[in-house]
């Protein structure tokens, strides 16, 4: 369900992979079964639309009150596409929301609003505040209150790669995206790697990591074992006499193309795992 940009709320039912009628639509759909299998056709098209008698019901308990609390259908999605099919709105463009999971705020360079948190990415700093305003004025307020604001000791080393693509939105994915022509460029990273195995971290005590080095490290073996998967470098091997890195197949600004995506959205999310290879979309079809 969505509401942006002056378009209508919209809703989809379904049974076992059938669009069927939703409450308070005069839609049909036709479902015929001998048991085993089951098929199913329309009479028509499915009005995604939500009819007036439903945001009637679920609008009217908070409509005249001043209140904190939210209806149905204060609930937005956050990015909205249109999406095309065939059986839907006569095959005219459908609101649609894009679903995504952790969005990647360390790149940001301003102050944002995100669930439940002011993030400031230019000073790095994380406060903390419920987001709900004063209620009741309908010209707007301004107030000011303090926050507290935690302050992470984060350190960052570029691994001077990219991945390069392009969007197109309005598409049939269930994404509401299409992620094509991905490739991974190097920007140096790879051409340019130290072949020589950063060393551990030098501790200045017990609860004080040297977060610079750590970070190097992550990033270089970012990079090595990259080369190495993708046989733009070698590993070395004691028993043949081989040193690592004894070949580098790359240049700044090569780009190497890679696998499609399983889920086009994941271009907005921040993932953890505990596998190699996520990054080079090794698990892709």
């Amino acid at each position: 369900m969505t509401m942006r940009d002056d378009k209508p709320f919209t809703r989809v039912c379904s049974l076992d992979g059938c669009y069927v009628p939703c409450p308070y639509t005069s839609d049909v759909t036709v479902i015929e079964t001998d048991g085993l299998s089951s098929n199913c056709s329309l009479l028509g098209t499915i009005d995604p639309a939500v009819p007036d008698i439903l945001r009637e019901i679920y609008t009217s308990g908070t409509r005249y009150e001043r209140t904190t609390i939210s209806n149905y259908f204060d609930i937005e999605w956050r990015q909205t596409t249109t999406q095309y099919d065939r059986q839907l709105n006569n095959g005219t463009p459908v609101a649609s929301g894009i679903y995504r999971r952790l969005e990647t705020i360390s790149l940001l360079d301003d102050a944002r609003a995100v669930e439940g948190l002011v993030v400031d990415a230019r000073e790095g700093r994380i406060g903390f505040r419920n987001h709900t305003i004063p209620s009741g004025y309908p010209l707007g307020v301004t107030w000011t209150e303090d926050l507290l604001f935690w302050e992470p000791d984060v350190e960052c080393v570029d691994t001077n790669t990219t991945f390069d693509f392009e969007i197109t939105t309005g598409s049939q994915t269930d994404a509401g995206v299409s992620v094509s022509k991905l490739r991974l460029t190097d920007r140096g990273g790879f051409v340019n790697i130290n072949t020589t195995a950063p060393l551990d971290d030098q501790r200045n005590g017990v609860n004080q990591p040297d977060l610079n080095t750590r970070a190097y490290q992550a990033a270089w073996a970012t990079n090595a074992f990259s080369m190495m998967f993708m046989n733009i470098s070698n590993a070395g091997d004691q028993d043949k006499n081989v040193e690592p890195f004894e070949y580098i197949n790359s240049k700044i600004g090569k780009e190497f193309k890679m696998l499609t995506l399983d889920n086009d959205a994941t271009y907005l999310t921040l993932g953890l795992t505990n596998d190699f290879g996520g990054h080079l979309a090794t698990s892709a079809t």
